[in-house]
């Protein structure tokens, strides 16, 4: 009997999947509290620096008509975090601090 490494894993809908090698994987997807630990920065910073950042999944209902707080959940890919990462992102945070201002 011959073994393998690589066993192909099954696709699972709805998941993104990343190249790696021989076999699609899910790619691992954060949390904004996961990111907030590795980065040592507060949660709402996280979410500010990742809303409206491509690639993340948002949960949850957004754009209420009934007046309540939008309730929505962030799960930010790998993929988006290294990226964000390389660029600068307080940077980002102050430009989009300006324009509140």
């Amino acid at each position: 009997m011959r073994v393998t490494m690589f066993m192909p894993i099954p696709r699972i809908t709805g998941t993104p999947m990343v190249r790696c090698g021989a076999a699609d994987v899910p790619e691992r997807h954060f949390s904004a509290q996961e990111v907030a630990l590795l980065w040592s920065l507060d949660v709402s910073t996280v979410r500010r620096l990742f809303q409206d950042e491509p690639g993340v999944l948002k949960i949850g209902k957004s754009g209420r008509r009934d007046g309540e707080r939008d309730y929505v959940t962030l799960r930010i890919p790998e993929s988006v975090v290294r990226r964000v990462y390389r660029e600068d992102p307080f940077d980002r945070l102050r430009r989009s601090a300006r324009r509140c201002e």
